[in-house]
């Protein structure tokens, strides 16, 4: 397995090991300059011991022993030092929704997981977790399905179809690359514990649509051409084309993450019931766990470099480049290595190329691989050949679990290893001695250094950086001109748990500084890449179903609009409450007016939360513009009047308590039972359960289209997450005959939860600002971004604004940040609850006044120009965490935004807010690790 290049130098003459330490190594595992205390004394200490004093017997030779729990240090190393902020005194970054589903009425526009743009046709393509791809046209604005392959992939845990790339010169190649977890080959499709493995496709565009019968396999062909996938979780998968044109592709190494247990390719039968099933499916020298990132007998925790016409590793023909392992055959797993010791490294970009740069090599690529113990990495492979060391190494140092686990043993020969080349076993402490890994260019941890919290594995892993995270979910690179300068070249990255944006400064491929980009997003959020059209950095909003880009102007950005409803179907009669609560003018100007025309025929109403019955049947897109800054902005919702209502969703069983909690027995079997009420009858089924892990979730970890059925906790994901601190939501969505649709949710978790886990309630805190002084008519915004739980566990928040309007907390959408406008003038109490997703709930109050003198005034009501919204349907989404949901609460739009400087109005895209320095105290809420993320 390992070449010269990879050794360590072995002085053998007189008996000494001279360890080849890793590049980039810090001079202690706490990555710190100017040690004191404990540290200081710690650093020669033998052997190593724990915080329970126990030895650490394969620490490796010549490093450092990890500081232990108070140690505090400095640093100046990737990851570590303060965070700084982007000074932007002239201009607004603003967030705005590209295309979203629910506004293009787009079914399965869900789990959104991968995009790519084109560089030269105006169009950018999106995939679904489940196996669709959408095509959306950047210059119609349209939204179609362009392929369906959902019956090709094992869509379950954290696999599905991933990721998405363009052939860079697609008007002329008009080929897209899919890269997937292929149907599972043993265990059921819909079991996340199933064994299955990554293809990648080679789809060509027809018209506009994806033509199945052009469809060539890249890789994949069989279980013996791909990575396997023996746990629930990293497949990898991103894709990124070099500057040669060859195709790159991160692959996972496929296995299980417990944080008890090391998976060394051991059968654990009681979790995961396919484990024997790896074996057999892929062999001795695969089914070796996390030690497949360094065997070069499996494509497991890999970048590949391919050609992207076959699928075969770069070793022949006209490449400058070829790959470093190449060994006679083209399409070998060694052939088709460029970099090694990954384990999940889920985001990935190539490099622009620089000024002067020449297009006949691959280029450097970019990872961002996901961590287990304390570290997020930003890996760098500048060059063939290099190895990023996991499992050994995580971050800067030895990673804990492996390093320590006795099942580095190579007596136990109940464990299978990796060989070298001259068939030696070999696991970590190899690894350690002989193999040269390269650290990450920039890392960070899952520590906040205002808490003295150890590591999983006892070490303390804080960083003092002002700012942490658990899931890097994206990077990409800014080159553009519509930035301010000070952004050129910048590396974008994003951490789908901590729900950030951030930037890194660089000198070549070398780390210099971070700094804040966005901050507090209150959905997860993955992937990063740039419209070619307009060189703004766009993300994924993962549940929402929508892609944002951020776009910069000097001038003052146009207000953001919300429309809701408390109800959207009913009879002649029916009596409606619109809203415009959650809008906003990021730059707090003053609101000129707000008008809304109910589309029947009835009179024009200027105020923010007008209260409308409705004569007569029909379809009437409802419509609200706010006036603000010199921008109309207007936003609509559709209300059907047609003698109909929403169903329903009841959950008869489990039977839940007070909190919607049901206390389930672990490999106790759970019963559910679901009913549709109302409606126009001929209801169908869905359920769908997330895996909540500490701050994040985990959706579609399981899924059925039945009324009634049954599971227990390990075949919802609980096995998965073995030893952790985790729950559920179960959402049951029941739809008629009509299309209309009520949902409804209930939580579980462990009966013992309280002994196994305990809670701490998160502290609430949250900030009032708006236009000065409050008026009625003006929106007073609320942001609890500053809010943070100490467990680290996933925050919904509920706002009472003291006039008897509430907003509800909903687990799909955590309204973080809200407005509201005031109708009288008074003194009025603003109330916070933010509830964990244990029920720890903890409140923060706000006091204002509000007065009157505001008067809207429209240059006329007869002036006031309403777009005419196209007649999309919408299908109501009813929430309750009570086991029977009603069906009048708040809907989101399904029309997207107008905006124009002045009337008549100029269609565009939603728009939300962010900041080039956005104030956040969102650090806080991730105040300790443990934490792990798949």
């Amino acid at each position: 397995m390992l070449n010269n290049r990879w050794k360590g130098i072995l002085l053998s003459v007189s008996f000494f090991f001279l360890h080849c330490q890793a590049i980039n190594e810090p001079t202690t595992d706490n990555i710190a300059i100017g040690l004191t205390g404990k540290c200081l004394e710690r650093q020669s200490t033998s052997p190593c011991v724990n915080l329970a004093g126990q030895p650490l017997t394969n620490q490796p030779e010549g490093f450092p022993c990890p500081c232990i729990t108070g140690d505090k240090s400095t640093s100046a190393f990737p990851g570590t030092g303060k965070v700084q902020d982007v000074s932007d005194p002239v201009g607004s970054f603003n967030d705005q929704i590209l295309v979203s589903g629910s506004s293009k009425n787009v079914q399965d526009f869900y789990s959104i997981t991968g995009m790519a743009f084109t560089d030269n046709t105006q169009e950018l393509f999106v995939v679904a977790k489940a196996g669709q791809v959408f095509r959306y046209d950047l210059v119609l604005g349209t939204l179609t399905t362009w392929l369906d392959i959902s019956n090709d992939v094992h869509n379950a845990g954290d696999k599905g179809l991933l990721s998405i790339e363009t052939h860079p010169d697609f008007a002329n190649n008009p080929y897209v690359f899919l890269s997937y977890a292929v149907k599972a080959i043993a265990g059921p499709n819909n079991d996340m514990n199933a064994i299955s493995y990554t293809k990648v496709i080679r789809v060509t565009d027809m018209s506009g649509n994806g033509d199945p019968s052009s469809i060539v396999l890249l890789l994949g062909q069989s279980k013996d051409d791909s990575n396997p996938l023996c746990g629930t979780s990293h497949m990898g998968g991103a894709m990124g084309f070099g500057h040669d044109g060859s195709l790159f592709v991160t692959l996972g190494e496929g296995s299980h993450f417990d944080t008890d247990i090391m998976d060394f390719g051991q059968a654990m039968p009681d979790r995961y019931p396919y484990d024997a099933d790896c074996l057999a499916q892929f062999g001795e020298k695969q089914a070796i766990g996390s030690l497949r990132a360094q065997s070069l007998d499996t494509l497991g925790g890999k970048l590949i470099r391919i050609d992207p016409t076959t699928g075969n590793g770069i070793c022949s023909g006209d490449w400058k480049v070829y790959n470093p392992y190449c060994d006679g055959d083209d399409r070998s797993t060694r052939s088709r290595i460029w970099s090694m010791g990954l384990r999940n490294p889920y985001s990935m970009n190539v490099k622009p190329l620089a000024e002067g740069g020449t297009a006949d090599e691959p280029g450097v690529v970019y990872i961002g691989d996901v961590g287990l113990g304390s570290f997020e990495e930003i890996n760098v492979a500048s060059a063939s050949g290099m190895n990023f060391g996991w499992p050994c190494w995580e971050g800067p140092q030895p990673m804990g679990g492996y390093r320590d686990s006795n099942l580095n043993d190579l007596t136990n020969t109940g464990i299978r290893r990796p060989y070298t080349d001259n068939g030696e076993a070999f696991s970590c402490p190899y690894v350690y001695e002989n193999v040269v890994t390269t650290h990450p260019t920039f890392y960070y941890s899952r520590y906040d250094e205002t808490t003295s919290w150890s590591g999983i594995y006892g070490e303390e892993y804080i960083m003092g950086a002002g700012f942490v995270g658990n899931c890097i979910g994206g990077v990409s690179f800014y080159t553009g001109d519509s930035y301010p300068e000070i952004f050129k070249n910048r590396v974008f990255i994003l951490d789908y748990g901590a729900l950030w944006i951030k930037t890194l400064q660089m000198e070549g491929d070398q780390y210099q500084s971070i700094h804040s980009f966005k901050d507090g997003i209150d959905t997860p959020v993955v992937s990063l890449e740039v419209n070619p059209n307009t060189g703004d950095i766009c993300y994924i909003a993962i549940l929402a179903g929508e892609v944002h880009c951020i776009s910069y102007d000097i001038i003052s950005p146009p207000p953001i609009v919300q429309i809701s409803a408390n109800v959207t179907v009913g009879s002649v009669g029916m009596t409606v409450q619109f809203s415009s609560d959650g809008s906003f003018q990021r730059d707090n100007n003053r609101t000129d007016w707000i008008a809304w025309d109910f589309r029947d025929g009835s009179a024009t109403v200027i105020e923010p939360n007008p209260i409308h019955t409705f004569e007569t049947n029909g379809t009437f897109p409802v419509t609200v513009v706010v006036s603000s800054g010199g921008y109309n902005v207007s936003k609509s919702i559709m209300i059907k009047v047609n003698g109909q209502t929403s169903p329903t969703a009841t959950i008869l069983e489990p039977i839940v308590d007070e909190q919607g909690f049901l206390g389930y027995v672990q490999g106790g079997n759970i019963s559910f039972i679901g009913i549709g009420e109302g409606g126009s009858g001929g209801y169908s089924y869905y359920w769908d359960t997330w895996l909540v892990h500490s701050n994040h979730y985990h959706p579609q970890s399981a899924q059925t289209y039945e009324a009634e059925w049954s599971a227990d906790a390990n075949a919802l994901g609980a096995n998965s997450h073995a030893g952790l601190r985790i729950n559920f939501l179960t959402f049951l969505t029941v739809t008629d005959s009509e299309g209309n649709s009520g949902t409804s949710f209930i939580r579980l978790r462990e009966s013992d939860w309280e002994s196994a886990y305990g809670n701490a309630n998160p502290v609430a805190s949250f900030a009032v600002s708006g236009f000065q002084p409050y008026e009625t008519g003006q929106f007073v915004r609320v942001d609890a971004s500053a809010t943070f739980d100490t467990d680290l566990d996933y925050i919904i928040y509920k706002w009472d604004f003291g006039d008897g309007t509430i907003i509800n907390f909903d687990p799909k959408n955590a309204r973080m940040v809200n407005s509201h406008a005031y109708k009288e003038p008074g003194t009025y109490s603003i109330t916070l609850t933010a509830q964990d997703n244990w029920g720890g709930e903890d409140v923060a109050t706000a006091t204002i006044t509000v007065i009157s003198g505001f008067v809207q005034e429209p240059p006329s009501i007869e002036a006031i120009s309403f777009p005419d919204p196209e007649p999309t349907e919408t299908t109501q989404d009813s929430t309750s965490t009570q086991s029977s949901a009603e069906s009048t609460t708040e809907v989101e739009t399904s029309l997207q935004d107008d905006v124009s400087a002045s009337e008549p109005f100029v269609p565009q895209e939603e728009t939300t807010e962010t900041s080039a320095a956005t104030q956040s105290g969102f650090a806080l809420l991730l105040v300790l690790a443990a934490i792990l993320i798949v």
